[in-house]
């Protein structure tokens, strides 16, 4: 019988059962609140239909009804300790399998083999970049991905246009999908509690991108560039970056010729705006 893995002296004594001791290296801290665990998989839109690829398992608290509620769940830890005791408590589940391995030496496209696959995860802020680029610029077979990071990231994640949360983590996650924050997770609901609260997001990956520019590696250079130096204005900031072999006053008479001014700064940018510039320098390489 799988025991209460929201309950905190349930994870209290499976520590000391096992000896297992937290890292804070690793960015440990596990969920122990049923609330959110069922807000997670509610808002995930988690079925009988849908396989689970879960990312940072923790002690499974969100893994026992995953695979209550799903065809089948891989979950991948990094962590070597917690291997056998996930086995341990899952050893009954037939639908349960458990990758050592970190996520991102990985080929999900290895995992992956329906059309109904989504990714679960609970991300620590060291990797919640990393990880979710990896996610998206594999163009790997995924419906969705929900992850529980900290609640300013999940702002960063999820933000619009001119605002201070607004950056190039928050292009690519609009390029590629439909995001939104689907519940607030306070920092009382994990063990050990870490000293932020924390939020899950939502991203439906999009079946075609939400732009199509014509060069790709061009848009993306545009967007780094813009947001590696927030302060400056948006001609500034790529004139400097020194990504393009352009003059200063042939990169202002294109980017003012499609409407914008001058002085615009690059956080004000949309995907669509960025796309729009990229292909109007693209053409002008001809």
């Amino acid at each position: 019988m799988i025991p209460d893995l929201t309950n905190i002296n349930v994870v209290k004594k499976i520590c000391n059962d096992y000896g297992f001791r937290f890292k804070k290296g690793l960015g440990q801290n596990f969920l122990c609140d049923e609330d959110a665990v069922l807000s997670i998989i509610e808002g995930a839109n988690i079925d009988k239909n849908t396989s689970v690829i879960e990312i940072g398992p923790g002690f499974g608290s969100l893994t026992c009804h995953l695979l209550k509620y799903a065809k089948k769940v891989t979950s991948i830890e990094i962590d070597d300790t917690l291997i056998p005791i996930l086995k341990d408590i899952f050893s009954e589940c037939d639908n349960f399998n458990i990758i050592n391995e970190d996520v991102l030496k990985l080929d999900l496209n290895d995992i992956i083999d329906d059309d109904n696959t989504v990714v679960v995860a609970n991300l620590p802020y060291y990797i919640t970049t990393p990880v979710i680029t990896y996610l998206l610029e594999g163009n790997f077979n995924l419906k969705s991905i929900t992850v529980m990071v900290q609640k300013e990231v999940a702002q960063r994640l999820t933000a619009t246009p001119d605002n201070k949360n607004y950056g190039a983590i928050t292009c690519l996650i609009d390029y590629h999908t439909d995001s939104k924050i689907i519940v607030d997770v306070p920092s009382s609901s994990f063990i050990p509690a870490p000293k932020v609260d924390s939020a899950v997001v939502k991203m439906d990956i999009l079946k075609e991108k939400r732009v199509l520019p014509k060069d790709e590696k061009l848009f993306f250079k545009l967007i780094k560039a813009s947001f590696s130096q927030r302060r400056k204005t948006f001609l500034n900031g790529i004139y400097n970056s020194n990504i393009l072999n352009i003059k200063k006053e042939e990169l202002e008479n294109i980017f003012t010729g499609l409407g914008y001014d001058k002085l615009t700064r690059g956080e004000t940018l949309s995907v669509y705006d960025f796309a729009k510039i990229s292909d109007a320098l693209k053409a002008k390489e001809r």
